[in-house]
């Protein structure tokens, strides 16, 4: 019986042992669980949460911080500011050297018109040599024939220049001169446009001289000798002029409309010399002004 009782009093001692042994880890899970609760709770109840207050990292702004963002914005509109004026500096230039370009190719054109009108050299020639016929007293038939053919072939009509002004027009009248940086390239351009002036006033005056001979004219020279039909289409050439039987003879002997035919006729010629000497002198400037200009934008390559 001792025995017995000894044995279960060792059972019941091993037993408390265990339960001694599992108190401590209960109470860890109770732990955990009611601190688990707690956290829950505050989640819960916002009101029940702790506020810690953030310390400013930045803290206050300086004067060197604002003055310093200031600078960068200025800068960036400032560098927006250079790029845009030299986009516009490059697109000025470019205009500035298609205008050169353009005008040298104006310029090219008019001598080769100039070498054509130029070797029109024998018609003021041949206007003096009118002039002098007609001022002599005594006229043969032949000199009469003469007349007819000088006065129809190089009295009404005339070889001159139709100078191309575009480009120079566009500079002046389009506000465009201000593109030509070189002070010395628009004085240049001026001075063209001075000749260009000349030139047309000598050949205003010339065309005004032309158009009253030829009404002068009509009062002495009968077209019917220089008709080849009578409808009036077509001139005779020279050679059949030569060749016409007919005798020439004007329309009047009057001394004084002759002499004042024959005056007229001297001033027509010395017109046409005028105007002449003028082109020539409007061709070398040209010359001289497309070496300048090509010198100047470098262009020797390009045209």
């Amino acid at each position: 019986m001792d025995e017995s009782k000894n044995h279960i009093n060792e059972k019941d001692g091993q037993q408390q042992n265990i339960q001694g042994n599992l108190e401590p880890s209960e109470k860890m899970m109770q732990n955990i669980s009611q601190e688990s609760d707690n956290a829950k709770n505050q989640s819960e109840n916002p009101e029940n949460m702790e506020v810690h207050p953030h310390s400013d990292s930045h803290g206050k702004k300086t004067w060197k911080a604002y003055f310093f963002e200031f600078f960068m914005l200025f800068l960036a509109v400032f560098c927006g500011f250079l790029a845009e004026y030299q986009l516009e500096h490059k697109l000025e230039r470019d205009r500035e050297k298609q205008f050169i370009i353009s005008m040298v190719k104006e310029l090219q054109e008019d001598l080769v018109q100039i070498d054509m009108v130029q070797k029109d050299t024998n018609r003021y020639k041949n206007l003096d040599t009118l002039a002098m016929i007609l001022l002599e007293s005594d006229r043969s038939s032949e000199d009469i024939r003469q007349t007819y053919d000088l006065y129809f072939r190089n009295t009404t009509n005339i070889a001159y220049m139709s100078i191309n002004r575009n480009t120079l027009t566009q500079l002046k009248n389009a506000g465009n001169m201000r593109l030509i940086r070189k002070m010395n390239v628009v004085d240049s351009l001026n001075q063209l446009d001075n000749r260009i002036t000349e030139l047309h006033t000598q050949l205003e005056f010339y065309m005004k001289i032309m158009y009253d001979n030829f009404k002068l004219g009509a009062r002495i020279f009968d077209m019917g000798y220089l008709i080849k039909n009578k409808e009036g289409k077509r001139m005779r050439s020279r050679k059949e002029v030569n060749e016409n039987p007919s005798k020439f003879d004007f329309f009047t002997h009057d001394k004084a409309t002759f002499n004042e035919f024959g005056n007229m006729m001297k001033m027509q010629a010395a017109s046409l010399h005028a105007y002449h000497f003028v082109l020539e002198d409007y061709r070398k400037y040209s010359v001289r002004l497309i070496a300048f200009l090509k010198k100047e934008y470098h262009l020797e390559k390009t045209l």
